[in-house]
């Protein structure tokens, strides 16, 4: 795609400059690009790198201004293109040293900076590129993705906005097309085709016969036509192949065999990236409100499809974007969840077993932990033995809170039913929108808190005494108990409270 920003009103400037930057890109790879198979100095490693192990050799040149050069950091501070920093930073080395070693990397680097020179002129790259046009394919399926080696048919589905009940390639009205390539040299001519102005692809307009954009590189009208009919390959039908490799299976469902059911369709790219896309989504967290809805996809998993870096970038532009990958979201069924309901009928919010398992592994900890003590004051002695005990406990509180507050979130009113057997002071924390003036006074006139906080303690040291009966609680271990809620359950009844006025007030 053209940048806007360079404000091309013409094809010829389009695809010169599109030209431009690949020849950029090749000659910084030239000059940089590391082969980890290549020893350094190897003629086919990176220049720069056959420079500094030609120099670091050689006595005659400073070897700490060699290294003030090679680690020269194109800082973000005073960036410049990166074809005009390695450039410079070539000059710099080569001009260290006079050694016949010196002169012959750079003699094999001039030669090679000609071919890509020469390769990126219009007239032969249009040559060379429309002749391999047909190795490639727009699509929203792209076969290679299951494997990298398979040789099949990749497919562009259109969008019908009638098929909405399947999370499909419909379902998005307007995919990222994916390009498929036999091969990652390829990639260019996708790149090029996709090149537009106003909105215009170049692709599209050689589909319809146009051959403009190419007339000014050329006066040969048969070499222009050749180049058009070349590249407009990529849209042309092609025989549709299946694979070993990608394990599809047909099935019959006509009695002459004619007409097949595909049970294994190829992997939809254009899907794969829209996920992709959606859950790695970063949303910047600052401290001003923000109008952007931040979404969590829990239990999500990628599934590592021709991951490697070569083989990737030989399946697609996209995939290799995904890194080889591809997410997966959860299609396990929902939790069953019992219905909550209001303890009308239970004398103590305790007298439900409502949390045992959330907090089993808590209470077990809790309870040999303490078991190792005779007396309360011995296990809280220690700092540390005290860090664990509160841990401990805060996670019961938490789990307590928990529950309560899912009661609290059920219509209130309950608690006014005539046969209730629920304790006042646990009626007035489960049910505390209840509107009823007389209970309302009641429970602000009643210190129902330390009420819970006493069951609490109560029931906890039931918890901890098991069944084989080895815990003895003590009047210390209550208390601490109770000291230990008394602070939460304050917090919780306070925001209680400020959402009743609040709700009050509205209502008013």
């Amino acid at each position: 795609m053209v940048d806007e920003k360079k404000g091309f009103e013409t094809w010829k400037e389009v695809v010169v400059d599109f030209l431009s930057q690949r020849e950029n890109r090749k000659v910084v790879d030239l000059l940089s690009k590391k082969d980890s198979k290549k020893s350094d100095s190897d003629e086919k490693q990176a220049v720069l790198i056959q420079l500094k192990s030609a120099l670091s050799s050689d006595d005659c040149v400073d070897q700490e201004l060699m290294n003030v050069v090679i680690n020269q950091k194109n800082s973000s501070k005073n960036k410049i293109s990166p074809i005009v920093f390695f450039k410079s930073k070539y000059e710099e080395l080569i001009s260290l040293s006079n050694s016949e070693t010196i002169k012959k990397v750079a003699e094999a680097y001039n030669t090679k900076l000609n071919e890509i020179k020469n390769f990126h002129t219009p007239n032969v790259w249009l040559d060379y590129y429309s002749r391999k046009a047909s190795g490639v394919s727009f699509a929203t399926h792209v076969a290679k993705i299951t494997h990298s080696s398979i040789q099949a048919s990749s497919f562009l589905v259109s969008y019908d906005e009638n098929n909405k009940k399947l999370l499909t390639t419909d379902t998005i009205s307007k995919p990222i097309i994916d390009d498929a390539i036999d091969d990652a040299a390829l990639t260019p001519i996708a790149s090029f085709l996709k090149l537009e102005i106003g909105g215009e692809r170049l692709g599209d307009l050689f589909l319809r016969g146009y051959t403009e954009p190419l007339t000014t590189f050329t006066e040969n009208k048969e070499q222009v036509e050749s180049w058009r009919a070349g590249f407009s390959e990529v849209f042309l039908s092609k025989n549709v192949l299946s694979h070993t490799l990608l394990k599809q299976i047909y099935f019959p469902v006509d009695e002459n065999k004619e007409t097949y059911h595909l049970l294994n369709n190829i992997t939809s790219s254009s899907l794969a990236h829209e996920l992709f896309l959606e859950l790695t989504k970063k949303v910047e967290i600052t401290k001003k409100y923000s109008h952007e809805e931040i979404v969590c996809h829990p239990n999500t998993s990628k599934l590592s499809l021709t991951a490697t870096p070569k083989a990737h970038i030989n399946v697609s532009p996209l995939h290799s974007k995904r890194d080889g990958k591809i997410y997966l979201l959860s299609n396990q069924p929902p939790t069953w969840e019992n219905q909550k309901k209001p303890p009308i009928y239970k004398k103590s919010l305790f007298d439900e077993r409502f949390f045992d398992q959330n907090i089993k592994e808590d209470i077990d900890y809790l309870r040999n932990f303490l078991l190792r003590f005779e007396r309360i004051d011995l296990s809280i002695k220690n700092p540390e033995r005290l860090k664990w005990i509160n841990r401990w406990l805060s996670n019961i509180i938490d789990e307590f809170l928990f529950f309560s507050g899912s009661i609290q979130s059920l219509p209130s009113g309950w608690s006014a039913a005539d046969d209730i057997k629920l304790k006042p002071a646990h009626q007035y924390l489960l049910d505390p929108y209840r509107k009823d003036d007389t209970f309302q006074s009641t429970r602000n006139a009643t210190d129902w808190q330390s009420v819970i906080c006493e069951d609490f303690a109560y029931w906890l040291n039931r918890r901890l005494l098991g069944k084989d009966k080895q815990f003895t609680p003590q009047s210390q271990h209550s208390r601490m108990w109770i000291s230990l809620l008394e602070q939460p359950l304050r917090e919780h009844s306070e925001m209680l409270d400020m959402e009743l006025k609040f709700q009050t007030e509205v209502e008013a």
